[in-house]
């Protein structure tokens, strides 16, 4: 069997619950990316002191599809992470996982989007702010000025607060200079 272990398995400490795994950072064993030479997963594997069994379901033109079992709820998933304490394996909701992005603020999800889509849109360096990369050859021009406009309106979102403050700042130094 194959492991992804990607980091060390970071952990976020909530007040009310318990250490929650960040499933980006864990340990797994992913069904879809095993490579050539172990598929199909024999239905029942004992991994690491654990029984992992798998299931199959049909798919809409004849084909098959492998899945494991939670060894904790038995439901269907095609990634089983692990953690320290407890069962060694289970699917995301069973080892209370959560995504890297949930821990990210509202503005800081909105910088990453303004990033991926300046990225698809061809810039290889600069920052937001900056005027919109020139059209990538194979794009259609509709597609083009359609994300231009997405990313603009992003961008205007991202930088109001920044405007704001300014603004804010400006005032009270003209209100300073006022009083003297």
């Amino acid at each position: 069997m194959i492991i992804t272990k990607l980091q060390s398995g970071t952990q976020h400490a909530n007040k009310k619950e318990s250490f929650h795994m960040i499933c980006d950072t864990a340990a797994q064993l992913d069904i879809r990316k095993m490579p050539p030479e172990l598929r199909p997963v024999p239905h029942v594997v004992d991994f690491e002191g654990e029984r992992l069994v798998t299931t199959w379901t049909t798919t809409q033109f004849g084909g098959r599809r492998q899945w494991w079992l939670c060894p904790s709820c038995d439901r269907r998933c095609a990634i089983i992470y692990r953690r320290g304490k407890g069962p060694l394996w289970g699917c995301r909701i069973c080892m209370g996982g959560r995504y890297a992005s949930e821990h990210k603020s509202p503005r800081q999800r909105l910088l990453q989007k303004i990033k991926k889509l300046r990225k698809r849109l061809g810039q290889t360096s600069g920052f937001i702010g900056t005027a919109p990369p020139p059209k990538p050859t194979n794009m259609h021009w509709r597609t083009y000025d359609r994300l231009v406009a997405e990313l603009e309106a992003m961008e205007a979102v991202y930088l109001a607060p920044d405007f704001e403050a300014m603004e804010a700042r400006e005032r009270w130094r003209a209100k300073l200079l006022a009083q003297v």
